[in-house]
């Protein structure tokens, strides 16, 4: 999905007293066991992401298999326990704790063609100062 058609969705889907300060496309890849029992079809378990990142928290806007956006789940900052980003050329693994006990692992676009949303700099960094970064 081109990175102005979904702009245009994670805005008409936050709150009023939002601001999108970044949003930028991940991927949560399938895990290899996955691979060991079904093989090529566990390529179908990949699921696509847009995250808006606002100044109250984060927007976590999933894609189905076709692209359409088909699940949105919103957390605070203050219900991320912590985060942890990690090196890449094309993809910056990211990996959230959160205060119920989820963990969730996406894979942020780093670099790519103009019409897909891309990670900065700043909104790593803006990231690790709201959100207490893990060192492990």
């Amino acid at each position: 999905m081109h990175k102005d058609k979904a702009f245009e969705h994670l805005k008409n889907n936050i709150s009023p007293e939002e601001e999108i300060l970044d949003f930028f496309h991940a991927s949560k890849i399938f895990n290899i066991w996955l691979f060991v029992l079904m093989g090529p079809l566990a390529v179908l378990t990949i699921k696509g992401y847009f995250v808006a990142v606002t100044n109250k928290g984060l927007h976590f806007h999933a894609l189905s298999l076709l692209g359409k956006f088909s699940q949105h789940d919103f957390f605070a900052y203050t219900e991320i326990e912590c985060v942890k980003i990690g090196r890449g050329i094309l993809q910056i693994p990211m990996k959230f704790t959160f205060a119920n006990g989820r963990k969730l692992k996406i894979r942020a676009q780093k670099t790519g063609v103009n019409s897909v949303a891309k990670v900065h700099d700043k909104t790593l960094t803006f990231l690790r100062e709201v959100i207490r970064e893990d060192m492990r």
